[in-house]
């Protein structure tokens, strides 16, 4: 069928339209699909194309994020891992509740303060007194006594609901009819079955309480007390058990965490491939990389020499290089025999070099050397790297002091 010349034109337009498309930036494209009504399906097909390009790049591919959730479990099962770990490696472990960080001791300590002093204000400054606020932390109280009395005294458990039943109390409180000192009375007798004989000191301390505040503030902070050594108890118990199913637990929680993080994986395969790749070297010489075998045809002993080299590694490990997650726990363990090992390894070299510089007198000296790595051991004992030549220099002039001396002193005995 022949075309009109209207027809002819508009195909002519259209091809004009693909080949000038072709060559058009990319920035004019965006502009022409920005023209096109956005309820057709194409616009919102090239709408969303545009907005996943938004999308912060990192290398060739997506950065790709982590869930909230998934980063939730992934912190939980890491510090499930973390606590494990330290209890099985470490006999002297106990819980406290004193936070080893003294800034957040510090804010601790602050944020309590404030808080009861807040109360005490809300009942000085009214009359009569304001005790809305304040029993609002009756429970908080029973549920920290409910946690610390054992799920098979029942008849303690029925006394404490009976006592501290929120409605009551709120019913007294509205009423303008509850009494502070039978309260009070209550929580100190409560207390004194519960709490330990060590921790008497503090039971007086609530006893000897002037005001309802120092009350609740002093039971608060025994009951705290309380429970931690409640959790020290536990763990004194269970210690065997937990120390023969650790690295079972330890393997599970890893898994959770790599499962979350897929990227952990990273660091740990390029630690292990240095190592594969200098043992290879080491063997092949300047092998291509065809001749390279593959992991799964490495022998045991191959194998065990790569491992070990890895873990050596770790003694001096480089800040350039992502640590590998397996062993994130355990840094800073291996960090200080990392700093043991660099302070063994300066102890030697001085006393090898000092005695073979000081003469052969001087060198079979009774007990010169024991006395000389003994000194270098306390000189070299909080030794940085970063202070590494000043503290050589120190070495340096100790050492030129001390053999002068045991020379003099054997001149001295020779005249």
């Amino acid at each position: 069928m022949p075309l009109e010349d209207n027809d002819e034109k508009d195909c002519i337009n259209g091809k004009d339209n693909k080949e000038s498309s072709r060559h058009r930036p990319d920035d004019l494209k965006g502009d022409e699909n920005a023209n096109e009504p956005p309820s057709s399906s194409t616009g919102q097909l090239k709408r969303k194309r545009v907005e996943s390009e938004r999308l912060p790049v990192e290398g060739d591919s997506p950065t790709s994020f982590v869930e909230r959730d998934r980063l939730l479990d992934m912190s939980a099962a890491f510090g499930n891992m973390a606590l494990v770990h330290e209890i099985s490696l470490n006999a002297d472990f106990e819980f406290s509740t004193i936070p080893s960080d003294p800034v957040e001791k510090v804010v601790k300590e602050c944020v309590h303060r404030a808080f009861w002093d807040k109360l005490r204000d809300d009942i000085n400054n009214h009359d009569p007194p304001d005790y809305s606020h304040v029993f609002g932390v009756l429970p908080d109280i029973k549920k920290m006594i409910l946690e610390i009395i054992p799920a098979d005294r029942i008849r303690l458990l029925s006394e404490v609901e009976s006592h501290l039943d929120e409605t009551l109390l709120k019913q007294q409180l509205e009423r303008g009819c509850i009494d502070v000192a039978r309260l009070s009375a209550y929580l100190v007798d409560l207390l004194s079955r519960l709490c330990a004989p060590c921790r008497e000191e503090q039971l007086n301390k609530i006893r000897n309480a002037k005001d309802l505040i120092e009350t609740l503030r002093s039971t608060c902070e025994l009951l705290e007390v309380m429970k931690v050594d409640m959790a020290n108890f536990y763990l004194k118990q269970n210690r065997p058990v937990i120390e023969a199913y650790s690295a079972e637990y330890e393997l599970e929680q890893f898994m959770k965490v790599m499962d979350a993080d897929p990227d952990l994986r990273i660091a740990i395969t390029d630690w292990l491939m240095r190592h594969i790749d200098t043992d290879q070297e080491t063997a092949n010489g300047s092998a291509p990389p065809s001749a390279k075998k593959r992991f799964e045809d490495l022998s045991n002993s191959e194998v065990s020499a790569i491992i070990s080299r890895a873990y050596l590694e770790l003694l001096d490990w480089s800040v350039f290089h992502s640590y590998p997650a397996t062993l994130m726990i355990d840094r800073f363990r291996l960090e200080e025999l990392g700093e043991k090992l660099l302070q063994v390894i300066i102890c030697t070299s001085c006393v090898l070099i000092t005695c073979n510089l000081a003469g052969k007198e001087v060198s079979e000296r009774r007990a010169f050397k024991t006395n000389l790595k003994n000194q270098l051991l306390i000189i070299t004992n909080s030794i940085e790297r970063r202070y590494g030549k000043f503290f050589f220099f120190l070495i340096f002039i100790f050492i030129s002091l001390l053999s002068l001396f045991v020379c003099l002193f054997i001149c001295f005995r020779w005249e």
